[in-house]
């Protein structure tokens, strides 16, 4: 067991260390003004989005609206600094970066105390380890003087508690999330979770009833949260549950591209809680029941060219009304396209709601330049409504681009 911790500890340092050493690649002066800042800010994450490309933590689908969505702020930032100073500029940068996945999925997939993880500063050799402190330090700083002229820049508190977190300050990037938290309330499920995950950091490693309730609202109003799924798994692996954190988690890993690294690391406690659990290495102990539905998934003629053979299609079931998680769900290249699909109770996302449980299913097919099953405005998308265990295969043709 020690040196199962051991291993997935070290995968995850070799992936925070492509995340963040090209963090830590450039030096700032001080005295750079806004706009330099901004720019140089951008590369860095530029930089960051390459290596994360690299290393598997983001699909190409991702990383290329990421590095468009960059391109654009800088440009609409160069833009709007041709005003007058006194309207203050906006921290366009601080939105574009996002930066660093913490520790892939979050700090605590390691299932245990944070401090086992070493700080990024101490694993880069020699002078460097100072140097890329010093780095991050000097952009804390420059937040908080940022803050100071703007205090709600949710954007802002966001960057600085990652910063934070970066340093392993857990108490500071507490209070930047929660007041990020505070500032943008549930238009923010994603701030949420973090926010949930830094008083987890501060509590002794464990969800508390303040952490759980958070996470349980964030998931209530983005229920494909990929963290606070992996927290919400977490939660249940604390509390002993073993097949219910399998369950959160068997779902959360057929979402990912089966060849990445956030999957590799995810399947490894996924079989650590089936152990715990007692079930067998497939995640079900009883045998899955063949009622499912049959459909023939297609392209309008009018959508066939914005699809490319290297974006993503989902399809999966839905309940007609309830909780928007799907119950069962493929992953497919959009270049299979047209293709026929089954989804049965071995699709399921979770072992709690099963295709054969439901009369009638919603089937969804979206096929996403992102990568992820969440909907994004220019996917692509096509419903149809279906019976378990009937006859045949419903036509399931994707019409509509998503605003």
């Amino acid at each position: 067991m020690v040196l199962f911790y051991v291993t997935a500890a070290a995968m995850l340092l070799l992936a925070l260390l492509f995340v963040v050493l090209p963090l830590i690649g450039r030096r700032r002066s001080s005295e750079a003004d806004d706009a330099a800042l901004n720019v140089a800010l951008s590369r860095d994450r530029l930089a960051e989005l390459k290596a994360e490309r690299t290393e598997g933590l983001i699909a190409d689908g991702d990383y290329e609206a990421a590095r468009q969505e960059l391109e654009a702020r800088v440009l609409r930032e160069s833009e709007a600094g041709t005003g007058t100073r006194g309207q203050g500029p906006r921290w366009v940068a601080a939105a574009a970066l996002i930066v660093v996945p913490l520790l892939a999925f979050g700090l605590y997939i390691q299932l245990g105390t944070p401090t086992l993880i070493d700080p990024p500063e101490q694993r880069v050799a020699g002078g460097d380890a100072e140097r890329g402190r010093q780095i991050l330090e000097d952009r804390v700083e420059r937040l908080r003087s940022r803050l100071e002229d703007q205090p709600e820049d949710v954007e802002a508190w966001s960057q600085l508690g990652r910063y934070y977190a970066l340093l392993r300050d857990w108490p500071q990037a507490r209070q930047a999330f929660g007041r990020a938290t505070e500032l943008a309330g549930e238009s923010r499920p994603d701030l949420m979770v973090d926010y949930a995950e830094m008083l987890v950091a501060t509590s002794g490693d464990s969800l508390g009833p303040e952490a759980r309730s958070i996470l349980d609202r964030a998931l209530e109003l983005d229920p494909e949260n990929e963290k606070g799924r992996w927290l919400l798994g977490l939660a249940r692996f604390q509390d002993e549950d073993y097949a219910g954190a399998a369950d959160v988690w068997q779902g959360l890993l057929r979402e990912l591209p089966p060849d990445s690294r956030r999957a590799g690391l995810l399947d490894q406690y996924l079989q650590l809680a089936r152990n715990r659990a007692g079930m067998a290495a497939t995640g079900d102990t009883q045998p899955a029941s063949d009622a499912g539905v049959t459909a023939r998934v297609a392209v309008a003629p009018n959508l066939r060219e914005r699809i490319a053979p290297q974006d993503t299609l989902f399809v999966f079931a839905r309940a007609p009304s309830g909780p928007p998680m799907p119950i069962a769900a493929v992953r497919h290249a959009a270049g299979d396209l047209p293709l026929e699909i089954r989804l049965t109770d071995a699709d399921a996302m979770t072992g709690n709601r099963k295709i054969s449980d439901f009369d009638t299913v919603e089937l969804v097919a979206r096929v996403t330049k992102g990568g992820g099953p969440r909907a994004r405005p220019g996917d692509l998308e096509g419903t149809a409504k279906a019976s378990p265990g009937a006859e045949g295969a419903v036509d399931l043709r994707i019409d509509r681009v998503i605003e």
